[in-house]
Parts: structure tokens; C-alpha cells; sequence
């Protein structure tokens, strides 16, 4: 399913997607901007379902080069990421 959405809907898809997929049960405050990376909330394994989240849900295929902090440490970051490279 390809799903075109805007910024709001982006952020609101992954936060839920982060705490229904990847931390179930665990009460995190989800900010944009708060790193998901270093704060424990994903993990290499979770890295691994996020991307596949994207793919099947925006079909957007992540490349190894864009595997990198910078694109996924935050919401916001990855919200970004979705934006830029959804066809339109």
C-alpha cells in the first residue's frame, strides 16, 4: 500500500508505528526530535522493521547509503527522509 501524507501525518504514522511495533508496552515520550538511537528505543533490529515499515507502507526502498544517523536518529529526521524521497 503506498501512502502519499504530509508532514503531521508522517510524524504521527512513526510515533505510532515505534510504539506499537518497536516498543510495545513501554512508555516513551516521543518527540520529533528526541534520538531514538542513543536513547535505546531502536535498535540495529529495529532499524531493520522501521525500514521495512517505509518500504511497504511509501514504497520507498532505503539504500545502504542512506542508512545513517542522520536520516533515522529522530522522527523528524526520518519524517524528512520519507518526504523526499515520496514520489508525487
Amino acid at each position: 500500500m503506498i501512502v502519499k501524507k504530509g508532514v503531521e501525518e508522517l510524524e504521527k504514522a512513526i510515533r505510532e508505528f515505534i510504539q506499537t511495533k518497536l516498543v510495545p508496552g513501554e512508555n516513551h515520550e516521543l518527540t520529533t526530535t528526541c534520538n531514538l538511537i542513543e536513547g535505546g528505543i531502536i535498535d540495529s533490529l529495529g532499524i531493520i522493521k522501521l525500514i521495512d515499515f517505509i518500504d511497504e507502507t511509501y514504497a520507498i526502498e532505503v539504500g545502504e547509503d542512506d542508512l545513517t544517523s542522520e536520516n533515522f536518529e529522530t522522527i523528524e529526521l526520518i519524517t524528512k527522509y520519507i518526504s523526499s524521497h515520496q514520489k508525487s
